[in-house]
């Protein structure tokens, strides 16, 4: 991710009511930028439209029925260091374990409670919010989808978001608490 991106964001807006406010297309469009690639209305479709089927796939049932129903292992870690940082969630495929880091989710809440001036969400907790995000991951790995183009897995990354948002039922989308954290970090540096 660009992190100088990213700091420029939270000079030219008001973060993050700004984003709260912000059409989802407008707001993946600096995702994408975030992650160092373009997003044109025709590639915004395609994202959208892969999240929106792996919502329908999952037949509107609870994250929490679909990980039982794929036999999907969950397992609560307190440090996962994955490439040389630190991650909140992720997936172990074939073997189905998705990896959640407490520690961090915590630290995740306690960073977009204190930037946003609120609890984020009422509905749903970031643990759901995490493995909702690797479920997709599950579909697109089992499914062998390709998305063609360089860059596969950011985009793949902003399917997941995509599909948290609508399967979960959020007014918001979840990159958000990942600009909390990050603003966060950078306030206390």
């Amino acid at each position: 991710m660009k992190i100088k991106y990213i700091l420029s964001l939270f000079e030219k807006y008001d973060f993050p009511q700004d984003f709260f406010n912000m059409p989802s297309e407008q707001l993946v469009s600096l995702h994408a930028n975030a992650l160092g690639f373009k997003l044109d209305d025709i590639l915004y479709r395609q994202l959208s439209d892969r999240a929106c089927y792996i919502h329908k796939i999952s037949q509107y049932k609870s994250i929490a029925s679909l990980i039982k129903e794929e036999g999907i292992l969950i397992k609560e870690d307190n440090c996962i260091d994955v490439k040389g940082y630190c991650e909140f969630s992720y997936f172990v495929f074939p073997e189905k374990i998705i990896n959640i880091n407490i520690d961090a989710l915590r630290r995740l809440e306690q960073s977009s409670r204190k930037i946003a001036g609120r609890k984020i969400s009422d509905s749903v907790s970031f643990k759901d919010i995490a493995i909702a995000h690797e479920y997709c991951h599950y579909i697109d790995f089992k499914e062998k989808y390709k998305l063609g183009g360089s860059g596969e897995n950011k985009k793949r990354e902003i399917i997941a978001y995509l599909f948290v948002k609508k399967h979960l039922n959020l007014n918001f989308y979840t990159w958000i608490l990942d600009l909390c954290y990050l603003k966060d970090l950078t306030e206390n540096l």
